[in-house]
């Protein structure tokens, strides 16, 4: 018989486990050194996230136009008497050396590219006559703010020396006043600060999946060559999520919070994945139920070529589950494909990133990896040669000996983990489920303190002093606070100032708060507006919004500023969500009906899964709103949930639920969930920690989401399948063209991936025949004659029935076992 695809490329499993560890070290060399490009957190940037509409997209139009420069540096200096004359004299002596160092230097002009309380009149130390000293006199500000006259390299360079310069000044301020806090905002040191806290997020997540997944793998397969393949294969789809991301930096403008956000969905796929692979290869027999004695016995002992044997074996055993293996890569793919409908970049960015991750790391773990297992088991052959489930042999050793094993600690903890769904302790109990559902909708009911007031869209969190330079700004310097909505117009001032003379009179929620100047190459001019109240609601912010943008004028016109963005980019989650909700809840549905074939079934897999996904959205409302997540070090939050995050943590949160919800129509045990739980986690736990506002509100997500399915393992699934197991259940009623289907679909199947040797066979079957040994005693048929009566015809046919069974039995018994 001619081998199989997948039999003739796991032969060559030396060769794959070379290609796997060669593309492997490319993609640490790219992500690590950039081939001369620059790497991949090099290469980001920290950009906040932006709807994509018309009107965001008119505004970044017109803003490039203008040519100005955005290139700001600001030194907020707290907790120095500035007011007091002797204090501000040692402060300004300080200074006054840097201060020349940046006019000579750097060729930057005082008052107009350079601005400190120093400069105004020496009689000017309060912050009544002297807009730069803020927190009745106890806290100071200095501004550095080029030009549009240099180039872009110079502006670079400008960069780096007024940073050094000021971290100099900073070190000798320090000196002389330990009390002192010193707050640096500017670009470049966002960007620093953004950078430094994506590297070690985005190490920790890969690290501790790597190692996790050596324990994960180990405990539940008792194999080293599994666990150690299975690990290489999760950090692989790590670096794969890297590496797309990379290639992804020459295309867009890619964000510097996607970086760890990327490595946690890419591990999150290759746990899936790469569990799916090794629970198909180690308890396939068991979930067949045939065979019996095939659990017992050595391979050694049953096959001449252990690794010849074992090589079949692995591949029969994934090609018989093409289906399992093709729906692991259609619901994350389909998942992510839905994303792109969320009009928001960075949610866009992500989804793409994905898309092309999933199916990279498909092919590396259904390909490579298991090439990789068994090269590995070469050198592992003692734990390799016994082919069995994990903790059914243990059963019927203790079986055989009689009386109650001593167990170790690791030995006690894989027979609990090894406990299938119906062998749980609420299997039977029907009440579990209704409880379940109960705790789910409690959980549901934080929703009501969802509102767009309490969501955000930002790019660094609290805990870095950037933001806290905002909020003293804005507090304590009003000349300084950025307007609640800045207009750019490409007109004269004077045409700006009578169209937004006519807006401020017409609206009750805004006023002026600036006359009309001339921006960029004069042919540009903006005004900024505020509010009419101190603390508008989100609708009269939202209102405001669409006076200024959709206001009728003579001048072609934008609205930009931190709010407007704000405003739009939850507008715009908020409409696409309205109908997209219901189309993933229309696709679950058609998709589990299309698996199960059964209407009821569908029906409780499709109300569970909402429940999980409400209930884990729900409990990340409760514990942002309750401010409890503030008093951990190190973490990104206040009240509010990041949009971005909100929205890609609940995609990522809809793949986990479907494979907690799938695995137990597939396997007896929730071997793939457990793998998922640890090491998203883990992840998870990372990324609330990483320090900025997406990633860690993706982390608490991603924690709940594992509460609320440890939650249904234990008291839905259980249950459910408990019911369906009856004989007489509606549950295992199933729709005769989805069993078509079905058959068709595995059909298919077979002949794309193995096609050629397919036909090849059934070509030469017939040539083949008459090498098939044949028993001595086996007597050929005797030829057909017309001539014979009906009952010798009769007697012919029975004999030849006979010895094509004896011939059968003899070629099976020639042929190795399959499983």
């Amino acid at each position: 018989m001619k081998k199989m695809f997948l039999t003739r490329l796991y032969e060559k499993h030396r060769m794959l486990t070379a290609l796997f560890f060669v593309l492997a070290t490319a993609m640490i060399l790219t992500l690590s050194t950039g081939l001369g490009l620059g790497n991949l957190v090099s290469r980001t940037v920290p950009a906040a996230e932006k709807a994509q509409t018309a009107q965001v997209h008119r505004a970044e139009a017109m803003l490039a136009e203008t040519g100005e420069s955005d290139n700001l540096t600001a030194l907020l200096v707290e907790g120095i008497a500035i007011d007091e004359t002797e204090v501000a004299a040692r402060v300004g002596e300080l200074y006054a050396g840097f201060r020349s160092d940046l006019e000579q230097k750097l060729a930057l002009q005082p008052r107009v590219e350079l601005l400190d309380p120093f400069l105004f009149d020496q009689d000017s130390s309060d912050s009544l006559s002297n807009p730069l000293i803020g927190n009745r006199g106890r806290s100071f500000i200095i501004l550095i703010a080029p030009t549009n006259d240099h180039t872009p390299a110079e502006l670079e360079a400008i960069d780096i020396m007024v940073e050094s310069t000021l971290n100099h000044f900073i070190q000798k301020l320090k000196q002389a006043f330990p009390e002192v806090r010193v707050s640096l905002s500017s670009d470049s040191h966002a960007n620093e600060v953004a950078q430094a806290n994506t590297l070690r997020a985005t190490s920790a997540i890969v690290l501790l999946a790597w190692l996790l997944s050596i324990m994960g793998f180990y405990i539940s397969t008792r194999r080293p060559a599994a666990a150690l393949a299975g690990s290489l294969s999760v950090i692989a789809a790590g670096l794969s999520g890297l590496f797309v991301s990379w290639v992804g930096t020459f295309i867009v403008s890619y964000p510097v919070h996607l970086v760890p956000v990327v490595a946690l969905g890419s591990t999150t796929l290759g746990i899936i994945i790469t569990a799916i692979v090794h629970t198909v290869d180690s308890h396939r027999l068991h979930r067949a139920g045939r065979l019996g004695k095939a659990l017992l016995v050595p391979l050694s002992e049953r096959m001449e070529d252990l690794e010849e044997e074992r090589v079949s074996q692995f591949a029969k055993r994934v090609r018989a589950s093409r289906l399992i293996m093709l729906v692991s890569f259609l619901v994350p793919a389909v998942t992510f494909l839905l994303a792109f409908a969320v009009p928001l970049l960075h949610v866009r960015i992500f989804a793409l990133t994905m898309l092309a991750t999933t199916a990279l790391i498909w092919h590396l773990a259904v390909l490579l990896t298991p090439g990789v297992q068994l090269t590995l088991e070469h050198y592992f052959s003692s734990h390799a040669d016994v082919d069995r489930p994990t903790g059914v042999l243990s059963k019927i050793e203790i079986a055989k000996a009689g009386g109650k094993p001593t167990l170790s600690w690791f030995e006690r903890a894989e027979q609990y983990l090894n406990v299938t769904y119906l062998d749980t302790a609420f299997s039977k109990n029907m009440g579990a489920p209704a409880i379940a559902a109960i705790i789910l909708l409690l959980t549901c009911l934080p929703w009501a303190l969802l509102s767009p007031k309490a969501s955000s869209s930002a790019e660094l969190s609290n805990a870095t002093d950037i933001v806290h330079f905002q909020s003293v700004a804005q507090e304590n310097y009003p000349s300084l606070s950025s307007p609640a909505f800045s207009v750019v117009a490409k007109s004269s001032p004077s045409q700006l100032q009578h169209w937004a003379d006519q807006v401020a009179s017409k609206s009750s929620l805004l006023k002026l708060v600036s006359s009309a100047i001339t921006v960029g190459n004069e042919k540009f001019a903006t005004v900024d507006f505020d509010f009419q109240v101190a603390n508008p609601t989100y609708t009269e912010q939202s209102e405001a919004f669409k006076d200024l943008a959709e206001e009728e004028s003579e001048v072609e016109h934008a609205v930009y500023s931190e709010t407007s963005r704000n405003i739009q980019v939850i507008d715009a989650t908020i409409e696409s969500l309205v109908w997209l909700i219901p189309l993933m809840v229309l696709v679950a549905a058609l998709a589990l009906y299309l698996l199960f074939g059964n209407l009821l079934m569908t029906t409780i897999q499709l109300v569970t899964g909402l429940l999980m996904s409400a209930a884990s959205i729900g409990l990340a409302i409760l514990i942002s709103s309750s401010g409890f997540l503030t008093l951990l070090p190190g973490v990104g939050f206040n009240v509010k949930l990041d949009v971005t995050g909100l929205v890609i943590g609940s995609f990522l949160s809809v793949v986990v639920i479907a494979v907690v919800l799938l695995e137990p129509h597939v396997m007896s045990r929730p071997a793939t969930s457990r793998a998922v739980w640890l090491v998203v986690g883990a992840g998870g736990i990372v990324a609330l920690f990483s320090g900025q506002l997406v990633a860690a509100t993706i982390g608490l997500l991603l924690i709940n989401t594992i509460i609320v399915t440890m939650l249904g393992t234990l008291l839905i699934i259980p249950q459910m399948l408990f019911l369906a197991s009856k004989p007489d259940s509606k549950l295992r009623a199933r729709n005769s063209q989805i069993s078509k289907l079905h058959s068709h679909t595995r059909t298919y199947l077979h002949r794309l991936f193995d096609a050629a040797p397919y036909r090849e066979h059934r070509q030469n079957s017939d040539v083949n025949a008459e090498q098939i040994p044949v028993k001595a005693t086996d007597t050929p048929p005797p030829a057909e004659n017309d001539g014979l009566s009906p009952t010798e015809k009769s007697r012919q046919m029975l004999s030849r029935v006979r010895h094509r069974r004896r011939r059968n039995l003899t070629a099976e018994n020639a042929q190795p076992q399959s499983d």
